[in-house]
């Protein structure tokens, strides 16, 4: 929210949903003052929506509303085809109902940077497709990410955090898949796969922490595999299986689960190492 560049200090707004913010120091690095800002407030249509085919190259800007209907990024072309959203991580997406949401087909392209979304950050159904690295989603008012309807999302170096329920919800036959993503301090559940979900998160710098429920919950028939990471100091469960659903854990971090690994539990549940 302001640069002081005379001394070094950037005023920074804290929009996670925590009661308390996770607190800490930044002792080196780059900072990205983005000198751009188109304001969509007064707007009584979404920001950009895209058609059949669409394609949008987009860089160093923020996008921002106080929309609590409106969508930034609105992808629903018919037939189905690739839209591509070209960005970087100095592009910013703060308020709106919906940073982004996609009905149906494949889009591709760099991640976000999404903070503060009225009700949830990004929003996959209806089978569509997403490639994001490096997507960030941060302090939105339900979900930070959401898929239903056989819909995908694949995100390496993702940080889900802050958000007021889930991290990532992924139900109906939906699946999120991760390497090195972190998903933390989020008010509920930091994964949540139901409904047949899938789900794969890898890599020694994977995190599921910190969350204020279950750091994972896998329940109705889905299944997760997790390899390496940590999954820990979350308030309730750090893992956890319901009816019918299976959990491999090879390699990972953790204190807790439910059921016990390599016990039947829950329903029919399993989770094993």
């Amino acid at each position: 929210t302001d640069v002081d560049a005379a001394n070094n200090r950037i005023t920074i707004a804290n929009t996670a949903r925590n009661a308390t913010f996770p607190g800490g120091n930044v002792n080196g690095g780059t900072v990205k003052a983005l000198n751009t800002v188109i304001d969509f407030s007064g707007a009584a249509t979404d920001g950009f929506t895209f058609g059949n085919y669409g394609y949008l190259w987009i860089r160093n800007v923020a996008l921002v509303s106080t929309s609590t209907t409106k969508t930034c990024f609105h992808m629903y072309g018919r037939p189905a085809g690739t839209y591509h959203l070209d960005a970087d991580l100095n592009v910013g997406v703060n308020g709106w109902k919906y940073a982004l949401a996609m009905y149906g087909n494949f889009v591709q392209g760099m991640g976000l940077t999404v903070s503060n979304a009225f009700y949830i950050g990004v929003y996959v159904v209806r089978a569509g497709w997403m490639y994001a690295p490096n997507l960030i989603v941060t302090g939105c008012g339900d979900h930070g990410v959401a898929l239903a309807d056989n819909s995908f999302l694949h995100a390496d170096y993702c940080c889900i955090a802050g958000n007021a329920r889930y991290g990532v919800d992924a139900a109906w036959g939906s699946s999120f898949s991760s390497s090195h993503g972190v998903l933390v301090h989020n008010l509920s559940i930091g994964l949540a796969l139901s409904g047949n979900g899938t789900g794969v998160i890898w890599g020694d710098s994977a995190r599921v922490s910190g969350n204020g429920s279950d750091g994972v919950n896998v329940n109705r028939g889905s299944m997760l595999r997790l390899s390496n990471g940590r999954v820990e100091n979350n308030g309730s469960i750090d893992i956890k299986a319901v009816t019918h659903s299976y959990i491999h854990a090879a390699g990972s971090i953790y204190t807790t689960t439910s059921p016990a690994v390599n016990t039947e539990g829950n329903e029919g549940a399993y989770i094993d190492t």
